[in-house]
Protein backbone atom coordinates (compact mmCIF):
# COMPACT_ATOMS: atom_id res chain seq x y z
CA UNK A 1 0.00 0.00 0.00
CA UNK A 2 1.45 3.36 -1.00
CA UNK A 3 2.36 6.03 1.53
CA UNK A 4 -0.48 8.31 0.38
CA UNK A 5 -3.10 5.65 1.03
CA UNK A 6 -1.47 4.87 4.37
CA UNK A 7 -1.71 8.53 5.43
CA UNK A 8 -5.30 8.80 4.18
CA UNK A 9 -6.39 5.82 6.27
CA UNK A 10 -4.64 7.21 9.35
CA UNK A 11 -6.15 10.67 8.83
CA UNK A 12 -8.38 11.86 11.72
CA UNK A 13 -11.06 12.57 9.11
CA UNK A 14 -11.07 8.95 7.89
CA UNK A 15 -14.42 8.15 9.58
CA UNK A 16 -16.03 11.16 7.90
CA UNK A 17 -14.49 10.28 4.55
CA UNK A 18 -15.80 6.72 4.84
CA UNK A 19 -19.29 8.01 5.67
CA UNK A 20 -19.24 10.40 2.71
CA UNK A 21 -18.06 7.61 0.41
CA UNK A 22 -20.86 5.36 1.68
CA UNK A 23 -23.42 8.07 1.01
CA UNK A 24 -22.13 8.58 -2.53
CA UNK A 25 -22.08 4.87 -3.34
CA UNK A 26 -25.54 4.33 -1.88
CA UNK A 27 -27.33 7.10 -3.77
CA UNK A 28 -29.40 4.44 -5.63
CA UNK A 29 -31.21 3.89 -2.30
CA UNK A 30 -33.01 7.20 -2.82
CA UNK A 31 -35.06 5.69 -5.62
CA UNK A 32 -35.99 2.41 -3.91
CA UNK A 33 -39.38 3.60 -2.64
CA UNK A 34 -41.47 1.82 -0.02
CA UNK A 35 -40.63 -1.83 0.69
CA UNK A 36 -42.62 -4.49 2.58
CA UNK A 37 -43.05 -3.31 6.20
CA UNK A 38 -42.88 0.30 5.03
CA UNK A 39 -46.49 -0.11 3.86
CA UNK A 40 -47.52 -1.37 7.29
CA UNK A 41 -45.86 1.61 8.93
CA UNK A 42 -47.56 4.01 6.56
CA UNK A 43 -50.94 2.41 7.31
CA UNK A 44 -50.50 3.06 11.02
CA UNK A 45 -49.25 6.60 10.44
CA UNK A 46 -52.34 7.47 8.38
CA UNK A 47 -54.68 5.92 10.96
CA UNK A 48 -55.53 2.63 9.25
CA UNK A 49 -54.49 0.61 12.29
CA UNK A 50 -57.19 1.96 14.59
CA UNK A 51 -59.54 -1.02 14.11
CA UNK A 52 -56.78 -3.31 15.38
CA UNK A 53 -56.08 -1.02 18.33
CA UNK A 54 -52.89 0.31 16.74
CA UNK A 55 -53.51 4.02 17.26
CA UNK A 56 -50.30 5.33 18.81
CA UNK A 57 -47.46 5.47 16.23
CA UNK A 58 -44.79 5.85 18.89
CA UNK A 59 -45.80 2.65 20.67
CA UNK A 60 -47.51 0.68 17.90
CA UNK A 61 -45.47 1.29 14.75
CA UNK A 62 -43.49 -1.93 15.23
CA UNK A 63 -46.33 -3.94 16.76
CA UNK A 64 -47.02 -6.16 13.74
CA UNK A 65 -49.33 -8.62 15.47
CA UNK A 66 -50.72 -7.27 18.75
CA UNK A 67 -52.06 -9.64 21.37
CA UNK A 68 -55.76 -10.24 21.91
CA UNK A 69 -58.50 -8.51 19.93
CA UNK A 70 -56.01 -6.74 17.66
CA UNK A 71 -54.69 -10.05 16.38
CA UNK A 72 -58.27 -11.30 15.86
CA UNK A 73 -59.06 -8.28 13.70
CA UNK A 74 -55.92 -8.75 11.62
CA UNK A 75 -56.84 -12.42 11.15
CA UNK A 76 -60.32 -11.40 9.98
CA UNK A 77 -59.03 -8.96 7.35
CA UNK A 78 -56.29 -11.34 6.19
CA UNK A 79 -53.14 -9.65 7.41
CA UNK A 80 -52.71 -12.62 9.74
CA UNK A 81 -53.27 -16.06 8.19
CA UNK A 82 -56.00 -18.42 9.42
CA UNK A 83 -53.36 -20.97 10.51
CA UNK A 84 -51.54 -18.47 12.72
CA UNK A 85 -50.80 -19.67 16.24
CA UNK A 86 -53.66 -18.55 18.52
CA UNK A 87 -51.03 -17.03 20.81
CA UNK A 88 -49.14 -15.32 17.99
CA UNK A 89 -47.58 -12.02 18.97
CA UNK A 90 -45.02 -10.02 16.98
CA UNK A 91 -44.18 -6.66 18.52
CA UNK A 92 -41.06 -4.60 19.14
CA UNK A 93 -40.63 -1.68 21.54
CA UNK A 94 -38.93 0.98 19.40
CA UNK A 95 -40.40 4.40 20.28
CA UNK A 96 -37.15 6.26 19.52
CA UNK A 97 -37.10 4.95 15.96
CA UNK A 98 -40.86 5.38 15.64
CA UNK A 99 -40.41 9.08 16.45
CA UNK A 100 -38.18 9.47 13.38
CA UNK A 101 -40.82 7.84 11.17
CA UNK A 102 -43.45 10.11 12.67
CA UNK A 103 -41.21 13.07 11.80
CA UNK A 104 -41.03 11.81 8.21
CA UNK A 105 -44.81 11.61 8.12
CA UNK A 106 -45.18 15.15 9.39
CA UNK A 107 -42.57 16.72 7.11
CA UNK A 108 -42.51 14.71 3.88
CA UNK A 109 -45.18 11.98 4.02
CA UNK A 110 -45.30 11.46 0.25
CA UNK A 111 -41.57 11.54 -0.45
CA UNK A 112 -39.90 8.14 0.01
CA UNK A 113 -36.70 9.66 -1.37
CA UNK A 114 -36.44 12.09 1.56
CA UNK A 115 -37.29 9.29 3.97
CA UNK A 116 -34.46 7.24 2.48
CA UNK A 117 -32.12 10.23 2.80
CA UNK A 118 -33.12 10.47 6.46
CA UNK A 119 -32.19 6.80 6.95
CA UNK A 120 -28.88 7.27 5.15
CA UNK A 121 -27.98 10.16 7.46
CA UNK A 122 -28.46 7.89 10.45
CA UNK A 123 -26.33 5.21 8.87
CA UNK A 124 -23.67 7.79 7.99
CA UNK A 125 -23.61 8.82 11.65
CA UNK A 126 -23.19 5.15 12.56
CA UNK A 127 -20.21 4.88 10.18
CA UNK A 128 -18.55 7.91 11.79
CA UNK A 129 -19.04 6.47 15.28
CA UNK A 130 -17.74 3.07 14.16
CA UNK A 131 -14.63 4.88 12.90
CA UNK A 132 -14.22 6.71 16.21
CA UNK A 133 -14.57 3.39 18.01
CA UNK A 134 -11.80 1.85 15.91
CA UNK A 135 -9.58 4.84 16.66
CA UNK A 136 -10.40 4.60 20.36
CA UNK A 137 -9.37 0.93 20.44
CA UNK A 138 -6.58 0.73 17.83
CA UNK A 139 -5.40 4.33 18.00
CA UNK A 140 -5.27 6.89 15.16
CA UNK A 141 -3.74 4.36 12.79
CA UNK A 142 -4.26 3.10 9.26
CA UNK A 143 -5.78 -0.02 10.84
CA UNK A 144 -8.66 2.08 12.16
CA UNK A 145 -9.07 3.81 8.80
CA UNK A 146 -9.12 0.57 6.83
CA UNK A 147 -11.57 -1.05 9.24
CA UNK A 148 -14.11 1.78 9.00
CA UNK A 149 -13.83 1.81 5.21
CA UNK A 150 -14.57 -1.93 5.10
CA UNK A 151 -17.53 -1.40 7.42
CA UNK A 152 -18.88 1.45 5.27
CA UNK A 153 -18.99 -0.62 2.07
CA UNK A 154 -20.11 -3.96 3.54
CA UNK A 155 -22.77 -5.37 1.22
CA UNK A 156 -24.75 -6.87 4.10
CA UNK A 157 -25.73 -3.31 5.04
CA UNK A 158 -27.79 -2.77 1.89
CA UNK A 159 -31.05 -3.56 3.70
CA UNK A 160 -30.23 -1.28 6.62
CA UNK A 161 -29.38 1.55 4.25
CA UNK A 162 -32.07 1.02 1.61
CA UNK A 163 -35.06 -0.22 3.62
CA UNK A 164 -36.79 2.55 5.54
CA UNK A 165 -38.38 0.11 8.00
CA UNK A 166 -34.92 -1.16 8.96
CA UNK A 167 -33.78 2.30 10.05
CA UNK A 168 -34.10 1.09 13.63
CA UNK A 169 -30.84 -0.85 13.25
CA UNK A 170 -28.84 2.24 12.28
CA UNK A 171 -30.36 4.35 15.07
CA UNK A 172 -29.81 1.64 17.68
CA UNK A 173 -26.21 1.30 16.52
CA UNK A 174 -25.62 5.06 16.76
CA UNK A 175 -26.71 5.22 20.39
CA UNK A 176 -25.14 1.86 21.19
CA UNK A 177 -21.75 3.10 19.98
CA UNK A 178 -22.17 6.32 21.93
CA UNK A 179 -22.67 4.11 24.98
CA UNK A 180 -19.56 2.08 24.15
CA UNK A 181 -17.40 5.17 23.63
CA UNK A 182 -18.68 6.71 26.86
CA UNK A 183 -17.98 3.44 28.69
CA UNK A 184 -14.41 3.39 27.43
CA UNK A 185 -13.94 6.99 28.58
CA UNK A 186 -15.39 6.05 31.96
CA UNK A 187 -13.00 3.14 32.40
CA UNK A 188 -10.05 5.27 31.38
CA UNK A 189 -10.97 8.33 33.47
CA UNK A 190 -13.16 6.80 36.24
CA UNK A 191 -15.44 9.87 36.02
CA UNK A 192 -19.02 8.84 36.91
CA UNK A 193 -20.33 11.39 34.40
CA UNK A 194 -19.19 9.08 31.60
CA UNK A 195 -20.98 6.13 33.18
CA UNK A 196 -24.18 8.16 33.35
CA UNK A 197 -23.76 9.15 29.70
CA UNK A 198 -23.17 5.51 28.74
CA UNK A 199 -26.31 4.34 30.55
CA UNK A 200 -28.46 7.06 28.98
CA UNK A 201 -27.12 6.26 25.52
CA UNK A 202 -27.59 2.52 26.00
CA UNK A 203 -31.17 3.01 27.20
CA UNK A 204 -31.89 5.11 24.11
CA UNK A 205 -30.32 2.43 21.93
CA UNK A 206 -32.56 -0.28 23.42
CA UNK A 207 -35.61 1.90 22.78
CA UNK A 208 -34.50 2.31 19.17
CA UNK A 209 -34.03 -1.37 18.33
CA UNK A 210 -33.25 -4.73 19.89
CA UNK A 211 -30.08 -5.02 17.85
CA UNK A 212 -28.52 -2.71 20.47
CA UNK A 213 -28.23 -5.76 22.74
CA UNK A 214 -25.27 -6.77 20.56
CA UNK A 215 -23.35 -3.70 21.74
CA UNK A 216 -23.44 -5.19 25.22
CA UNK A 217 -21.07 -7.83 23.85
CA UNK A 218 -18.44 -5.17 23.21
CA UNK A 219 -18.97 -3.63 26.65
CA UNK A 220 -18.32 -7.04 28.19
CA UNK A 221 -15.40 -7.69 25.83
CA UNK A 222 -13.77 -4.42 26.89
CA UNK A 223 -13.93 -5.45 30.53
CA UNK A 224 -12.55 -8.90 29.81
CA UNK A 225 -9.71 -7.92 27.47
CA UNK A 226 -8.84 -4.22 27.74
CA UNK A 227 -9.46 -3.13 31.32
CA UNK A 228 -6.56 -3.65 33.70
CA UNK A 229 -8.11 -3.52 37.15
CA UNK A 230 -8.96 -6.42 39.43
CA UNK A 231 -11.39 -8.96 38.03
CA UNK A 232 -14.03 -8.09 40.61
CA UNK A 233 -13.95 -4.46 39.42
CA UNK A 234 -13.92 -5.49 35.77
CA UNK A 235 -17.06 -7.56 36.11
CA UNK A 236 -18.67 -5.24 38.63
CA UNK A 237 -18.60 -2.38 36.14
CA UNK A 238 -21.06 -4.36 34.00
CA UNK A 239 -23.65 -4.49 36.79
CA UNK A 240 -25.36 -1.19 35.83
CA UNK A 241 -25.91 -2.49 32.29
CA UNK A 242 -27.26 -5.79 33.60
CA UNK A 243 -29.72 -3.91 35.81
CA UNK A 244 -30.71 -1.76 32.85
CA UNK A 245 -31.28 -4.81 30.65
CA UNK A 246 -33.42 -6.42 33.36
CA UNK A 247 -35.57 -3.31 33.72
CA UNK A 248 -35.93 -3.04 29.93
CA UNK A 249 -37.05 -6.66 29.64
CA UNK A 250 -39.59 -6.29 32.44
CA UNK A 251 -41.07 -3.21 30.75
CA UNK A 252 -40.96 -5.00 27.38
CA UNK A 253 -43.09 -7.86 28.70
CA UNK A 254 -45.41 -5.66 30.76
CA UNK A 255 -46.27 -3.54 27.70
CA UNK A 256 -47.12 -6.62 25.63
CA UNK A 257 -44.11 -6.67 23.29
CA UNK A 258 -42.14 -9.70 22.17
CA UNK A 259 -42.45 -12.65 19.80
CA UNK A 260 -44.45 -15.78 20.56
CA UNK A 261 -46.03 -18.37 18.30
CA UNK A 262 -43.69 -17.76 15.34
CA UNK A 263 -41.51 -20.42 13.77
CA UNK A 264 -38.96 -17.86 12.57
CA UNK A 265 -38.56 -15.69 15.67
CA UNK A 266 -37.69 -17.16 19.07
CA UNK A 267 -37.91 -15.49 22.48
CA UNK A 268 -34.71 -16.45 24.36
CA UNK A 269 -36.35 -15.87 27.75
CA UNK A 270 -39.64 -17.67 27.15
CA UNK A 271 -38.19 -20.39 24.89
CA UNK A 272 -34.68 -21.11 26.24
CA UNK A 273 -34.44 -24.66 24.88
CA UNK A 274 -35.59 -23.65 21.39
CA UNK A 275 -33.22 -20.68 21.45
CA UNK A 276 -30.29 -22.87 22.47
CA UNK A 277 -30.96 -25.18 19.53
CA UNK A 278 -31.32 -22.25 17.14
CA UNK A 279 -28.10 -20.71 18.46
CA UNK A 280 -26.13 -23.89 17.78
CA UNK A 281 -27.40 -23.95 14.20
CA UNK A 282 -27.59 -20.27 13.32
CA UNK A 283 -24.46 -18.85 14.99
CA UNK A 284 -21.93 -20.56 12.66
CA UNK A 285 -24.07 -19.66 9.64
CA UNK A 286 -24.02 -15.99 10.60
CA UNK A 287 -20.31 -15.87 11.45
CA UNK A 288 -19.31 -17.83 8.36
CA UNK A 289 -21.42 -15.47 6.30
CA UNK A 290 -19.53 -12.47 7.65
CA UNK A 291 -16.12 -13.88 6.82
CA UNK A 292 -16.64 -15.32 3.35
CA UNK A 293 -19.66 -13.38 2.03
CA UNK A 294 -21.85 -16.46 2.23
CA UNK A 295 -25.43 -15.41 1.27
CA UNK A 296 -27.02 -16.41 4.57
CA UNK A 297 -30.39 -15.00 3.44
CA UNK A 298 -30.76 -18.22 1.44
CA UNK A 299 -31.33 -20.10 4.72
CA UNK A 300 -35.05 -19.32 4.75
CA UNK A 301 -35.52 -20.66 1.21
CA UNK A 302 -33.64 -23.92 1.82
CA UNK A 303 -35.17 -27.22 2.83
CA UNK A 304 -34.09 -28.61 6.20
CA UNK A 305 -31.15 -30.67 4.84
CA UNK A 306 -29.82 -27.62 3.01
CA UNK A 307 -30.00 -25.54 6.18
CA UNK A 308 -27.97 -28.13 8.07
CA UNK A 309 -25.39 -28.22 5.28
CA UNK A 310 -25.13 -24.42 5.45
CA UNK A 311 -24.60 -24.65 9.20
CA UNK A 312 -21.88 -27.27 8.71
CA UNK A 313 -20.11 -25.04 6.18
CA UNK A 314 -20.31 -22.22 8.70
CA UNK A 315 -18.61 -24.37 11.34
CA UNK A 316 -15.79 -25.19 8.89
CA UNK A 317 -15.29 -21.52 8.06
CA UNK A 318 -15.26 -20.55 11.74
CA UNK A 319 -12.65 -23.19 12.58
CA UNK A 320 -10.44 -22.08 9.72
CA UNK A 321 -10.68 -18.40 10.71
CA UNK A 322 -9.87 -19.32 14.32
CA UNK A 323 -6.65 -20.95 13.11
CA UNK A 324 -5.86 -17.99 10.84
CA UNK A 325 -6.33 -15.44 13.64
CA UNK A 326 -4.92 -17.41 16.58
CA UNK A 327 -1.47 -15.81 16.54
CA UNK A 328 -2.90 -12.32 16.18
CA UNK A 329 -5.30 -12.81 19.09
CA UNK A 330 -2.56 -14.22 21.30
CA UNK A 331 -0.32 -11.21 20.77
CA UNK A 332 -2.82 -8.32 20.66
CA UNK A 333 -5.46 -7.52 23.30
CA UNK A 334 -7.22 -5.35 20.69
CA UNK A 335 -7.66 -8.44 18.51
CA UNK A 336 -9.07 -10.38 21.46
CA UNK A 337 -11.46 -7.49 22.10
CA UNK A 338 -12.77 -7.45 18.53
CA UNK A 339 -13.01 -11.24 18.36
CA UNK A 340 -14.91 -11.52 21.63
CA UNK A 341 -17.27 -8.66 20.78
CA UNK A 342 -17.99 -10.13 17.36
CA UNK A 343 -18.58 -13.61 18.78
CA UNK A 344 -20.98 -12.56 21.53
CA UNK A 345 -22.78 -9.97 19.38
CA UNK A 346 -24.11 -12.81 17.22
CA UNK A 347 -25.77 -14.55 20.16
CA UNK A 348 -28.90 -12.36 20.48
CA UNK A 349 -29.51 -12.23 16.72
CA UNK A 350 -29.91 -16.02 16.71
CA UNK A 351 -33.43 -15.27 17.97
CA UNK A 352 -34.23 -14.34 14.35
CA UNK A 353 -33.62 -16.46 11.26
CA UNK A 354 -30.29 -15.82 9.46
CA UNK A 355 -30.20 -12.60 7.45
CA UNK A 356 -27.21 -10.57 6.25
CA UNK A 357 -28.65 -7.39 7.76
CA UNK A 358 -28.17 -8.95 11.20
CA UNK A 359 -24.40 -8.85 10.68
CA UNK A 360 -24.42 -5.13 11.46
CA UNK A 361 -23.07 -5.14 15.03
CA UNK A 362 -20.92 -8.28 14.81
CA UNK A 363 -19.34 -6.97 11.62
CA UNK A 364 -17.64 -4.19 13.58
CA UNK A 365 -15.41 -6.73 15.30
CA UNK A 366 -14.87 -8.72 12.11
CA UNK A 367 -13.59 -5.72 10.15
CA UNK A 368 -11.37 -4.69 13.05
CA UNK A 369 -9.78 -8.13 12.89
CA UNK A 370 -9.41 -8.03 9.10
CA UNK A 371 -7.66 -4.66 9.26
CA UNK A 372 -5.32 -5.87 12.02
CA UNK A 373 -4.51 -8.99 10.02
CA UNK A 374 -3.78 -6.91 6.92
CA UNK A 375 -1.35 -4.83 8.95
CA UNK A 376 0.17 -7.92 10.56
CA UNK A 377 1.18 -9.40 7.22
CA UNK A 378 2.67 -6.14 5.95
CA UNK A 379 -0.04 -4.96 3.55
CA UNK A 380 -0.38 -1.54 5.19
CA UNK A 381 3.09 -0.32 4.20
CA UNK A 382 4.65 -1.45 7.47
CA UNK A 383 7.01 -4.26 8.33
CA UNK A 384 5.31 -7.64 8.51
CA UNK A 385 5.12 -9.14 11.98
CA UNK A 386 3.65 -12.35 10.55
CA UNK A 387 5.76 -13.40 7.53
CA UNK A 388 3.93 -16.67 6.79
CA UNK A 389 2.94 -16.79 3.10
CA UNK A 390 -0.39 -18.54 3.67
CA UNK A 391 -1.46 -15.93 6.23
CA UNK A 392 -0.57 -13.14 3.81
CA UNK A 393 -2.47 -14.90 1.03
CA UNK A 394 -5.63 -15.16 3.09
CA UNK A 395 -5.32 -11.57 4.26
CA UNK A 396 -5.36 -10.55 0.61
CA UNK A 397 -8.39 -12.75 -0.06
CA UNK A 398 -10.29 -11.23 2.85
CA UNK A 399 -9.31 -7.74 1.72
CA UNK A 400 -10.65 -8.40 -1.78
CA UNK A 401 -13.83 -10.03 -0.47
CA UNK A 402 -14.64 -7.17 1.87
CA UNK A 403 -13.27 -4.43 -0.36
CA UNK A 404 -14.05 -4.30 -4.09
CA UNK A 405 -16.34 -7.35 -4.12
CA UNK A 406 -18.37 -6.08 -1.16
CA UNK A 407 -18.61 -2.65 -2.78
CA UNK A 408 -20.09 -4.10 -5.97
CA UNK A 409 -22.47 -6.34 -4.04
CA UNK A 410 -23.60 -3.38 -1.92
CA UNK A 411 -24.71 -1.47 -5.02
CA UNK A 412 -26.28 -4.62 -6.49
CA UNK A 413 -28.14 -5.21 -3.22
CA UNK A 414 -29.59 -1.70 -3.30
CA UNK A 415 -30.63 -2.09 -6.92
CA UNK A 416 -32.23 -5.44 -6.07
CA UNK A 417 -34.46 -4.04 -3.31
CA UNK A 418 -37.30 -3.04 -5.70
CA UNK A 419 -37.26 -6.61 -7.05
CA UNK A 420 -37.37 -7.91 -3.49
CA UNK A 421 -40.32 -5.60 -2.86
CA UNK A 422 -42.19 -7.06 -5.84
CA UNK A 423 -42.66 -10.23 -3.80
CA UNK A 424 -44.50 -8.37 -1.02
CA UNK A 425 -46.61 -6.25 -3.35
CA UNK A 426 -47.51 -8.99 -5.83
CA UNK A 427 -51.00 -9.54 -4.45
CA UNK A 428 -51.80 -5.83 -4.31
CA UNK A 429 -50.42 -5.22 -7.81
CA UNK A 430 -52.13 -8.13 -9.52
CA UNK A 431 -55.47 -8.34 -7.71
CA UNK A 432 -58.61 -7.11 -9.53
CA UNK A 433 -59.31 -3.37 -9.49
CA UNK A 434 -62.97 -3.15 -10.42
CA UNK A 435 -65.60 -1.32 -8.38
CA UNK A 436 -67.10 -4.55 -7.00
CA UNK A 437 -63.94 -5.47 -5.06
CA UNK A 438 -64.56 -3.18 -2.01
CA UNK A 439 -67.69 -5.20 -1.29
CA UNK A 440 -65.97 -8.57 -1.61
CA UNK A 441 -63.55 -10.79 0.26
CA UNK A 442 -60.58 -11.63 -1.95
CA UNK A 443 -59.91 -15.35 -1.49
CA UNK A 444 -56.48 -16.66 -2.52
CA UNK A 445 -57.15 -20.38 -2.95
CA UNK A 446 -53.39 -20.90 -2.85
CA UNK A 447 -51.01 -18.32 -1.49
CA UNK A 448 -48.29 -17.29 0.93
CA UNK A 449 -47.95 -14.66 3.64
CA UNK A 450 -45.36 -12.63 1.73
CA UNK A 451 -47.19 -11.89 -1.55
CA UNK A 452 -50.72 -11.95 -0.14
CA UNK A 453 -50.94 -10.62 3.43
CA UNK A 454 -50.09 -7.01 2.59
CA UNK A 455 -52.71 -6.87 -0.19
CA UNK A 456 -55.34 -5.46 2.17
CA UNK A 457 -52.98 -2.87 3.65
CA UNK A 458 -51.42 -1.65 0.41
CA UNK A 459 -54.77 -1.27 -1.31
CA UNK A 460 -56.12 0.69 1.68
CA UNK A 461 -53.31 3.24 1.56
CA UNK A 462 -52.62 3.58 -2.16
CA UNK A 463 -56.09 4.82 -3.03
CA UNK A 464 -56.97 1.82 -5.21
CA UNK A 465 -60.05 -0.38 -4.72
CA UNK A 466 -59.40 -2.44 -1.59
CA UNK A 467 -61.16 -5.72 -0.83
CA UNK A 468 -63.25 -5.73 2.32
CA UNK A 469 -61.13 -8.65 3.50
CA UNK A 470 -58.39 -11.01 2.26
CA UNK A 471 -57.88 -14.70 2.99
CA UNK A 472 -55.33 -17.37 2.01
CA UNK A 473 -56.59 -20.94 2.04
CA UNK A 474 -53.89 -23.36 0.92
CA UNK A 475 -50.12 -23.18 0.41
CA UNK A 476 -48.75 -22.19 -2.99
CA UNK A 477 -45.31 -23.73 -2.50
CA UNK A 478 -46.64 -27.28 -2.89
CA UNK A 479 -49.22 -28.89 -5.14
CA UNK A 480 -52.72 -29.43 -3.79
CA UNK A 481 -56.12 -30.87 -4.70
CA UNK A 482 -59.35 -29.01 -3.97
CA UNK A 483 -62.68 -30.80 -3.58
CA UNK A 484 -66.01 -29.05 -3.28
CA UNK A 485 -68.14 -31.04 -0.85
CA UNK A 486 -71.27 -28.87 -0.82
CA UNK A 487 -72.44 -25.38 -1.64
CA UNK A 488 -70.34 -23.84 1.16
CA UNK A 489 -67.43 -26.25 1.72
CA UNK A 490 -64.04 -26.66 0.08
CA UNK A 491 -61.54 -29.31 1.19
CA UNK A 492 -57.89 -28.72 0.29
CA UNK A 493 -55.42 -31.61 0.46
CA UNK A 494 -51.79 -30.54 0.13
CA UNK A 495 -49.22 -33.11 -0.97
CA UNK A 496 -46.51 -31.71 1.30
CA UNK A 497 -48.76 -30.08 3.87
CA UNK A 498 -49.00 -26.55 5.15
CA UNK A 499 -45.80 -24.97 6.61
CA UNK A 500 -43.60 -27.37 4.66
CA UNK A 501 -40.82 -24.80 4.16
CA UNK A 502 -39.20 -22.82 6.98
CA UNK A 503 -40.11 -19.57 5.20
CA UNK A 504 -43.79 -20.55 5.63
CA UNK A 505 -43.55 -20.51 9.43
CA UNK A 506 -43.63 -16.81 10.20
CA UNK A 507 -47.00 -17.09 11.94
CA UNK A 508 -46.91 -20.66 13.26
CA UNK A 509 -44.04 -22.95 14.11
CA UNK A 510 -44.04 -26.72 14.30
CA UNK A 511 -44.69 -26.49 18.04
CA UNK A 512 -47.42 -26.81 19.17
CA UNK A 513 -48.45 -29.29 16.46
CA UNK A 514 -51.83 -29.02 14.79
CA UNK A 515 -54.48 -31.51 15.90
CA UNK A 516 -57.12 -33.33 13.87
CA UNK A 517 -60.43 -31.60 14.58
CA UNK A 518 -58.79 -28.31 15.52
CA UNK A 519 -60.78 -25.32 14.23
CA UNK A 520 -59.78 -21.79 13.27
CA UNK A 521 -62.40 -19.07 12.82
CA UNK A 522 -62.16 -16.01 10.54
CA UNK A 523 -64.76 -13.46 9.47
CA UNK A 524 -65.68 -15.45 6.34
CA UNK A 525 -65.12 -19.12 7.14
CA UNK A 526 -64.13 -21.77 9.62
CA UNK A 527 -61.11 -23.95 8.85
CA UNK A 528 -61.17 -27.46 10.31
CA UNK A 529 -58.09 -29.72 10.35
CA UNK A 530 -58.90 -33.16 8.95
CA UNK A 531 -55.44 -34.75 8.78
CA UNK A 532 -51.88 -33.90 9.75
CA UNK A 533 -48.34 -35.04 8.98
CA UNK A 534 -46.33 -37.05 11.54
CA UNK A 535 -44.73 -33.78 12.69
CA UNK A 536 -48.13 -32.15 13.21
CA UNK A 537 -48.65 -30.01 10.09
CA UNK A 538 -52.03 -29.92 8.31
CA UNK A 539 -52.36 -31.99 5.14
CA UNK A 540 -56.14 -31.75 4.68
CA UNK A 541 -58.28 -28.81 5.75
CA UNK A 542 -62.03 -28.20 5.27
CA UNK A 543 -63.16 -24.60 4.78
CA UNK A 544 -66.82 -23.97 5.54
CA UNK A 545 -67.87 -20.51 4.37
CA UNK A 546 -70.68 -18.46 5.87
CA UNK A 547 -72.37 -17.97 2.50
CA UNK A 548 -72.64 -20.14 -0.61
CA UNK A 549 -69.39 -20.05 -2.54
CA UNK A 550 -71.05 -18.39 -5.56
CA UNK A 551 -72.15 -15.47 -3.40
CA UNK A 552 -71.00 -12.12 -4.72
CA UNK A 553 -69.35 -11.48 -1.37
CA UNK A 554 -66.42 -13.64 -2.51
CA UNK A 555 -63.85 -13.12 -5.27
CA UNK A 556 -61.83 -16.26 -6.02
CA UNK A 557 -58.25 -16.09 -7.35
CA UNK A 558 -55.24 -18.41 -7.49
CA UNK A 559 -51.57 -18.19 -8.37
CA UNK A 560 -50.66 -19.88 -11.64
CA UNK A 561 -47.58 -19.59 -13.87
CA UNK A 562 -46.25 -16.81 -11.63
CA UNK A 563 -49.34 -14.65 -12.06
CA UNK A 564 -52.69 -14.16 -10.34
CA UNK A 565 -55.76 -15.49 -12.16
CA UNK A 566 -59.48 -15.89 -11.53
CA UNK A 567 -60.20 -19.30 -10.02
CA UNK A 568 -63.23 -21.08 -11.48
CA UNK A 569 -65.28 -22.67 -8.71
CA UNK A 570 -65.76 -26.42 -9.19
CA UNK A 571 -69.22 -27.91 -9.03
CA UNK A 572 -70.30 -29.90 -5.97
CA UNK A 573 -68.42 -33.19 -5.94
CA UNK A 574 -65.79 -32.04 -8.46
CA UNK A 575 -62.03 -31.65 -7.90
CA UNK A 576 -59.53 -29.02 -8.98
CA UNK A 577 -55.74 -29.24 -8.98
CA UNK A 578 -53.41 -26.46 -7.82
CA UNK A 579 -49.89 -26.56 -9.23
CA UNK A 580 -46.85 -25.84 -7.07
CA UNK A 581 -45.70 -22.24 -7.45
CA UNK A 582 -42.32 -20.63 -6.74
CA UNK A 583 -42.23 -17.41 -4.75
CA UNK A 584 -39.29 -16.29 -6.87
CA UNK A 585 -41.34 -16.64 -10.06
CA UNK A 586 -44.09 -14.18 -9.13
CA UNK A 587 -44.46 -11.26 -11.54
Amino acid sequence: MCQTQHKLLANPKAPWIAAAFMFLVCLPALSVGLVADDFYHRAILVGEGAEAGLEDPLMDLFRFVPPGAGADHLRDVGVVSWWADPDLKLGFLRPVTAATHLLDHLLWPNSPALQHAHSMIWFGAAVVLVGLTYRSVNGPTSVAGLAVLLFAIEDGHSMTIGWIANRNAAIALVFGLLALLAHIRWRRSTSPCWLFAALVAFTTALLAGEIAIGVLAYLAAWQLTMDHVRWSHRLGSLAPYAALMLGWRIAYDALGYGCTGSGLYIDPVLQPAAFAGALIERWPIMLGGIWLQVPVDLWAALARPGQLVLSGLGVAVCLFMAVLLTDLMRSKPEARFWAMGMTFALVPVAAAFPMSRLHLVAGIGAFGLVAMLVKDVGLLDVEARDPRPWTRRWAKILLVLHGPIALVLLVVGLLFLPVFNDLFTAGARLAPRDTALPHQSLIFVNGHDFPCSYTYIIRRIDGGPAPRRVAILGPMTSAANVTREDDRTLVIVSEDGWLDHPIDRLMHGTDPPFQVGQRFRTADFEASIRSVTPDGRPTAVAFVFDDPLENRNYRWVHWRHGGLERWPLPSIGENAHLVEQSLLALN
